[in-house]
Order: structure tokens, then sequence, then C-alpha cells
């Protein structure tokens, strides 16, 4: 066990707690049953509203100056409580820059709003051989099943979306399933696990974590030599000009898939941008738990 990661875990999710309770201080989830609803009117957020009377079309329409949101909300809107499923991506490819940390902290935060709006959660963590799966649980004890999790192992395993897609289908009835990983995952797999959500008509969301050494490339050219995280011994050598063009054309077809998918997500480029991001948190949870279509 890696006691670095560990202790980075268990700080970061302390503060994403912190930060999470500030944003929704006040909220008191309705305990009516059912999903009618009766609008009226729509009015500027004000601290102690509902998360889930917020209308993110009109938000998106009232963007201030400085870029942020203008939240709005509507009136005597009513939901029921749903049960949801988060993924939390603990492979080896995870274990580079502060990704880890960036998935706590996100990880964090999606919980602490399950928490507020008193949702039920299914936790599965990727790892290993074998995902870890935990049924309805308390979002908070979640946060604290998933940093166990992380300071007991290290992270291992790699990336394999069709055992993920097989492990979806004993989750039935779900209304929404949200993501937290990387983009190191065939395009494919990813296209095949999108249209099985759509068949089982469960709503999807994700966290796509990155670092800027993932994206940008050093300012020295020449040669260099990568190491496959989830594969010991690979290696890859190649100039890093070509290196760097083959990981924008793969990540540009795994957002085209999402895109003809229609799938909600948003990227995250290290700790600090996941800090700056907690309204775009806030609204992939609150748009996508509740997604399912009509039958």
């Amino acid at each position: 066990m890696n006691k670095r990661i560990c202790e980075k875990a268990v700080a970061v999710s302390k503060l994403a707690r912190a930060h999470f309770s500030s944003l929704m201080y006040g909220v008191v989830p309705s305990k009516v049953k059912g999903p009618g609803f009766e609008y009226i009117d729509l009015r500027d957020y004000s601290i102690g509203d509902d998360l889930r009377y917020i209308d993110w079309r009109a938000s998106a329409r009232m963007i201030k100056p400085d870029g942020d949101y203008r939240l709005m909300v509507k009136e005597f809107l009513l939901e029921r409580m749903v049960n949801i499923v988060i993924i939390l991506d603990y492979t080896s490819s995870m274990n580079y820059g502060d990704k880890i940390e960036t998935s706590i902290y996100c990880l964090t935060g999606l919980l602490s709003i399950a928490h507020s709006l008193g949702d039920v959660v299914d936790l599965v963590i990727m790892k290993g051989s074998k995902p870890y799966l935990e049924y309805a649980l308390d979002p908070l004890d979640a946060i604290n099943i998933a940093l166990n999790n992380i300071c007991s192992s290290d992270p291992s395993g790699d990336h394999d979306l069709t055992k993920l897609t097989g492990l979806l289908d004993k989750l039935k009835n779900r209304e929404s399933v949200f993501l937290i990983t990387d983009y190191c995952h065939y395009p494919i797999e990813l296209d095949v696990l999108l249209t099985r959500l759509s068949v089982l008509n469960t709503g999807f969301g994700a966290v796509f974590i990155t670092t800027d050494f993932e994206l940008k490339p050093p300012s020295v050219g020449g040669y260099f030599v990568f190491i496959d995280t989830e594969k010991p011994g690979r290696v890859i050598d190649m100039n890093i000009r070509d290196y760097y063009r083959e990981v924008s054309k793969h990540i540009y077809r795994v957002k085209s898939i999402l895109d003809r998918k229609r799938v909600d997500y948003i990227e995250v480029n290290g700790l600090n941008q996941a800090k700056i991001k907690k309204l775009h948190l806030l609204r992939l949870y609150t748009i996508t738990r509740i997604r399912r279509r009509k039958t």
C-alpha cells in the first residue's frame, strides 16, 4: 500500500467535503415519493434552496461576465429519491501525477451531492482483476469505503470496460451511472458500454481526469521512452511529437463517441481545476440522476 496515496486521498476527501458542504448549505431533501412536480416560476438561487430545483438551461442563458453561472431555480418542484451507481477507476493508469487525488475530490463531491438529495448509491471500484462492488450505501458511507480501499491497496489492473458492461447487467433499475476515469479506454469498449446502458434505460455521466503532461508535450523535442503502467515491461519508443499526435487522435475518438451517444461529461485537468469546477460537478449530477427515458 502506498502511504503517500492514502494520506493525500484522505486529505483531499476532507477538503472536498468542506467545499461541497459550503456549496450546499441548508439543503434539505424532500421526502415526497414519486416523480410528480408542479412548476410555477423561476428566480435567483439563494443559500438554502434545494439543489434539485436548479434549472440548468435557464442558468446557462444567464452567464455572468466572469463566465460563472447565474443559478436559477424552479419553485415547487418535487422529485423522488433515486438509486445511482458511481464507478471509481483505480487501475494502474490513474497512478500518475495527481489523477488519484483529483478523482477522490470529484468522487467525494458527487457523493456529497447524493447525500444532500437523499439518494442511495451502489459503489464500484475498478481495480485488479475484478471490480469491487457494494450495494445500497448511504453516500457518506460510500466515501469511507472508497478511502479504505485506496488505503489498503495500490492502483492495479488495466481498463476493461467489457467487465464493467457485464457488471452493470446485474445493476438493473438504477436511474443513473457516473464514471470517474481517464481517457485510457478502447473506444469500441466504451461504445459497447454506452449502448448497453441505453438498452437498460439508464442515464450516464462521466468525469474524465487528465494531467498537463498527458495532454501537452514538453518543450524539448526528440525521442522519448514511454512505459505502459498497465502492462509492466511494455515500452513505446517514438518521437515525442508523433506520440502526442496519437494521443490527441485517441481522445478525439473517445469524445466523438460521447458526443454521438449524447453523454453529459466534464474534463478535469488536475486537482486545482477540480476545485474550480464544483458547479460543473453539481450540474452533471443533477441533470444526469433522473435522465431515464420514458418507456
